[in-house]
């Protein structure tokens, strides 16, 4: 019985466990195949899994519009080529620079790059011959500056024949300074640099090397010329500038004074000799007056006339406007006297005095130039006084009839001392108005 029910234990044990073992194997191979299924859909590409999903998600159209272009930027324009001919010559971007005041090509990165390009340029020509013209500028002699272009010529024809350039499609010759690019002007020529800083771009144009063709010329494609630019729109034209006076230029031009030394009026040519605080004039004045003097009972009356040359220099204190101004003057006047009497028996006297003494003038006063040292008007007032460093000549006198010569004598005495009273110093007051232009 025991074994019987431990038999039919097992049995039970043993069904029980086949039961859980084939839910175990039904379970296994649901997740296998779980498993295979999401094996096989990583196995797509990138492409393939977009358009699945493309496939399964609703695709909307995008609505209608205008398509923007984008700009279409212009092609670079081509760099011309570094060497082309131009009307029998080869015209070159770079720059052949030589030694200072000698012959030798120097080591420069722009002068080799030069180099280099002409010498490209011939062995791509080959039919091209070439006369290598050197040019100086002004400074230094003319047989200097021939020689010294004569030789940057050669040194430049060496240097192409070295880098395996046939020396007989090569010619050099030196020009000098006989055909500048640019004309230099007087002030330029033989100038030194820091005199005259202004000219060195002159210079530096003239200072060249020029390539004329003289064989093959035919072989060389010349560039078109560029298209004609558009006339540009008339620029409107500009009122013209007020021209530029110097600060103190020549000025000449007249003055006239009312009254002035030893004269009633004078009139006076003047000039500003390029300094703005100077006027200079000469000029002539005319002069009159009356005397008279007594002696023996008689009176002698008479009258003079006067002309006097005066040279003076005038100077303004103040550049511009109301001034002090001071006046000294040198010259002469010419003194005509005449005098006459009579006495009671018809007897007749006659008196004359010629003289032209020194004078000096020194004179202190107010100016006005509205214009400054400009062209325009003045004017002065001005008190001085005047000096005569030399005394009268001598006098004569005539006599007719019953007149005593002692009278005429004492007459003679007494003219002589009155009209002498002409030299001595006196003041004067003058106002004067003048032009200048």
């Amino acid at each position: 019985m025991g074994r019987r029910l431990g038999s039919s234990a097992r049995l039970q044990r043993d069904r029980e466990c086949w039961f859980l073992g084939a839910l175990l194997l039904s379970g296994f191979c649901l997740g296998a195949c779980s498993v295979g299924a999401h094996a096989s859909g990583s196995v797509n590409t990138g492409g393939e899994a977009r358009a699945q999903a493309a496939s399964q998600a609703e695709v909307k159209p995008a609505p209608p519009g205008p398509v923007e272009k984008a700009p279409v930027a212009p092609p670079p324009a081509a760099e011309p080529p570094a060497i082309q001919l131009k009307q029998g010559r080869l015209e070159y971007r770079g720059v052949i620079n030589f030694e200072y005041d000698r012959a030798e090509l120097r080591q420069d990165a722009v002068t080799s790059r030069t180099l280099a390009e002409f010498r490209q340029f011939l062995e791509k020509h080959p039919e091209v011959s070439l006369e290598i013209e050197g040019h100086t500028d002004s400074r230094g002699s003319e047989d200097y500056n021939l020689d010294l272009s004569e030789r940057r010529a050669a040194s430049l024809r060496d240097w192409l024949v070295d880098s395996g350039i046939d020396g007989e499609r090569l010619t050099a010759v030196g020009k000098g300074e006989s055909a500048p690019q640019v004309p230099e002007s007087e002030a330029c020529r033989n100038a030194d640099t820091e005199q005259l800083p202004t000219c060195e771009d002159t210079w530096a144009t003239n200072r060249r090397v020029v390539f004329a063709v003289t064989g093959g010329e035919e072989t060389i494609e010349e560039p078109p010329p560029p298209p004609p630019l558009p006339a540009p729109a008339p620029a409107p034209k500009a009122a013209p500038a007020p021209e530029q006076l110097p600060a103190c230029p020549w000025l000449f031009g007249g003055h006239l004074a009312l009254p002035a030394p030893n004269s009633l009026v004078l009139v006076a040519a003047a000039v500003q000799p390029a300094v703005c605080w100077l006027e200079v004039s000469l000029g002539i004045g005319y002069g009159a007056g009356r005397y008279s003097a007594s002696a023996a009972g008689l009176t002698a009356r008479g009258h003079t006339t006067s002309f006097t040359f005066p040279l003076r220099a005038t100077v303004w204190f103040m550049e511009h406007g109301h001034s002090l101004v001071g006046d000294l003057g040198l010259g002469v006047t010419h003194f005509r006297m005449k005098a006459t009497a009579a006495n009671a028996f018809d007897g007749s006297y006659a008196y004359t005095r010629n003289a032209t003494p020194f004078l000096s003038t020194l004179a202190l006063g107010y100016g006005w130039r509205p214009e400054g040292p400009q062209p325009g008007y003045r004017f002065t007032a001005m008190l001085g006084g005047v000096f005569h460093p030399t005394t009268m000549g001598d006098s004569s006198s005539e006599t007719d009839g019953a007149f005593a010569p002692a009278t005429a004598d004492q007459l003679d005495s007494a003219l002589d001392d009155r009209t002498e009273d002409y030299t001595d110093p006196d003041l004067f007051f003058e106002a004067s108005l003048g032009l200048m232009f």
